[in-house]
């Protein structure tokens, strides 16, 4: 008998400008670039906030900028290495060719922020918002995207390389011409934790069916080492490669891995209805294999 695979996370759907240095950022004073006070040792209290500022082309390297509100603010050029924008609010700024090599951006809003041609290789951007953002070009290697949402944002042409995407939410993405090679997609749209196939009762296997990627343009879930309609008695670790549309150069081909597991309902024992003794077996469910992910 041939099994539908269904899934519990659905279908698979992949410098002009202020002249003030940072430095290492050990100062303990506020100081202001282009009109903005930029608050030392800020908190929820106490913070930098400058909406719509124009911060092009400073140099905040190494500053901390925690809860900052940025929204809008114009940061093109702007020098961020290695400074912390954790819970900060740059909703629809602009950092196009800015420099955020190993910034830190853990759960900060930047829904709607421009990246495109950034620097953001080695960033820190766990559990943050970037939904309809733009990283077109942006340089991204080993970035950490786990636990944030991207959805709508778009990785044109981005270089991705060993990135992490574990549980990010992804709907709609774009990926055209992205380079994805050794990224981790597990947990995710395209390499989500558990794929679930339903067993009917009398079934002796089930047969494999990989569903095909979606809402995520530009990039495809292909060459699993499972089949579809490879008929399988347990749970196993499916993996696949996943490739984006680089033609007519050879696609960037990373590596996907999920589990899949095997739930079942028990055989429904009718009993005799006229023996109290013997109410019949109601049905129950299992599963074989553990169901976690890569």
């Amino acid at each position: 008998m041939k099994l539908k695979i269904t899934s519990a996370v659905g279908a698979l759907a992949i410098a002009i400008g202020a002249t003030m240095t940072v430095g290492l950022g050990t100062a303990s004073a506020d100081f202001n670039v282009n009109g903005c006070n930029i608050v030392s040792s800020p908190n929820s209290q106490r913070f930098t906030s400058c909406p719509g500022a124009d911060l092009s082309g400073a140099n905040l390297s190494k500053a901390n900028l925690s809860y900052a509100n940025l929204e809008g603010a114009n940061l093109t050029g702007t020098q961020f290495r290695e400074a912390i924008l954790n819970r900060a609010n740059v909703r629809g700024a602009n950092f196009n060719r800015a420099d955020l090599w190993f910034v830190a951006m853990n759960n900060a809003d930047a829904k709607g922020a421009s990246f495109d041609n950034t620097n953001i290789m080695g960033a820190t951007l766990n559990g943050a918002n970037f939904t309809d953002a733009s990283f077109v070009r942006a340089e991204m290697y080993l970035a950490k995207f786990q636990n944030s949402t991207v959805n709508g944002a778009d990785f044109s042409n981005a270089g991705l390389g060993k990135t992490a995407w574990r549980s990010a939410s992804m709907s709609g993405a774009k990926f055209v011409d992205a380079r994805v090679g050794e990224a981790n997609f597990s947990g995710s749209p395209v390499a989500p934790a558990d794929v679930v196939v339903t067993l009917p009762p009398d079934s002796a296997g089930w047969v494999y069916e990989r569903p095909d990627a979606l809402e995520l343009e530009g990039l495809w879930v292909d060459s699993c080492d499972s089949q579809s309609g490879e008929v399988l008695t347990q749970s196993r670790s499916v993996n696949c490669n996943y490739r984006t549309s680089v033609a007519p150069v050879p696609a960037t081909v990373g590596s996907a891995t999920f589990f899949v597991s095997v739930t079942f309902e028990a055989p429904t024992d009718p009993g005799n209805p006229g023996n109290p003794g013997n109410p019949g077996n109601p049905g129950g469910s299992g599963s074989l294999g553990s169901p976690f992910g890569s």
